[in-house]
């Protein structure tokens, strides 16, 4: 089980629209609402996002014995805890690769919102759109499931898009574009590795010839846009009110299992940790 980040990095502060986000300046609310990405989610998708309170709502807290553990969490009373905290499923997983929780299937994307960080600093403006998935399928190999795409993976592939020349670019890649200013980016099959274009992409090479590999399709478009919620980056992590839970230093997801011998050789498990969240990522630059 695992969560996803979807960054993006803009170069200018230019404003020609009002759209209304209490406590955020119009002209970078305007932005941010302009510049949201168009989500292709992949065909026959079976894991899809939610919202932060429909996860936690199917959630309980493991190892945060120090501080107030409600017992319905949401996202405005979820504590910081610590990096031994795990946000497991109510309803235990039968097996590692078993995917037995209702939570993990997501929600219609057209009701989940994408939660937006943004700072400003030497006259540029730092964005991140932070999607949320319940779940994250693997690839099966050595006749076993395995969970991928953990925190290392998701930094470089998780889908990180760089706004240069008037044209958002994956490293020497050029995005498409929605209407001008939505980048249209690929999320993957069951993985959600965010791509600039469908096909399939080779994320790891293993030792035996065998590959790793996302597949991206054209399927149902999720416009971000139509649903976002703002907050101003906190480099503390002093998050309030329904943001709150970006404070939280856990991880998002059950504790790993079915490690064995597979971690020795490729450094996953059937069920990998879940990882840790917004309160670690994006990280700005200074």
């Amino acid at each position: 089980m695992q969560v996803k980040d979807f960054s993006v990095f803009l170069l200018t502060l230019l404003s020609t629209t009002v759209i209304a986000y209490p406590g955020v300046p119009s002209k970078i609310a305007d932005l941010i609402d302009k510049w949201a990405p168009l989500v292709k989610l992949a065909q026959n998708e079976t894991w899809r996002p939610s919202s932060v309170d429909f996860f936690l709502s199917h959630c309980k807290m493991e190892g945060c014995s120090d501080q107030p553990n409600p017992s319905v969490l949401t996202s405005s009373n979820l504590g910081r805890c610590n990096r031994d905290s795990y946000l497991t499923t109510k309803e235990r997983l039968s097996c590692p690769s078993c995917t037995d929780p209702v939570v993990l299937l997501g929600q219609d994307p057209s009701v989940v919102p994408v939660y937006v960080i943004y700072r400003e600093h030497n006259n540029f403006l730092d964005i991140a759109y932070w999607m949320l998935f319940p779940y994250n399928r693997g690839k099966q190999i050595y006749s076993i499931w395995l969970s991928i795409h953990n925190d290392e993976i998701t930094a470089k592939f998780g889908g990180e898009f760089l706004w240069k020349d008037g044209y958002f670019q994956k490293r020497d890649q050029t995005v498409a574009m929605y209407n001008g200013t939505h980048a249209v980016v690929y999320c993957a099959k069951g993985s959600h590795g965010m791509w600039p274009d469908p096909g399939r992409h080779v994320w790891l090479n293993l030792t035996n010839g065998d590959s790793l590999e996302d597949e991206a399709s054209s399927g149902k478009g999720w416009h971000t846009w139509k649903h976002l919620k703002l907050v101003q980056y906190d480099p503390d992590g002093q998050y309030s009110g329904e943001f709150k839970f970006m404070g939280f230093q856990g991880q998002w997801g059950n504790r790993k299992r079915g490690c064995a011998i597979v971690e020795l050789f490729i450094k996953e498990c059937q069920l990998n940790s879940g990882p840790i969240g917004p309160s670690r990522f994006p990280k700005f630059e200074t």
